[in-house]
């Protein structure tokens, strides 16, 4: 069974990374949220994986550090001119963890997906 404690404050003043890094830092075991696999794998119990606020920093950072490999570009400090990211890929962790990595970045990232639902 997962326990919460309450959530810390988030001040509305703060840039969302801090706010983000505020969350992690209070109690980095908590639960952030979890992955729902589509595919159950082999030697597990469930088809959902617990994600915890540690867990999902750590892969934020390493997505980061990738990202600024990959565009030569690194974090913008605050007053910088803005640096616009496009975002094209599946939805999921994948693509939570990149716009997430981009936001603590603090590059201005701008959305498309491959997933298209029409009725």
């Amino acid at each position: 069974m997962v326990t919460h404690t309450p959530l810390p404050n988030v001040d509305p003043l703060l840039p969302l990374p801090d706010n983000i890094l505020h969350l992690a830092r209070a109690d980095p075991s908590r639960t952030l949220g979890f992955i729902l696999n589509d595919v159950k794998l082999p030697n597990t119990e469930s088809a959902l994986t617990r994600v915890t606020w540690r867990h999902a920093l750590r892969d934020v950072r390493q997505r980061a550090k990738e990202l600024v490999a990959a565009t030569k570009h690194p974090a913008r400090e605050p007053g910088e001119d803005k640096f616009v990211v496009g975002l094209l890929l599946r939805t999921g962790y994948s693509y939570f963890l990149t716009l997430t990595a981009a936001v603590m970045l603090r590059w201005t990232a701008s959305f498309y997906t491959t997933d298209v639902y029409c009725d």
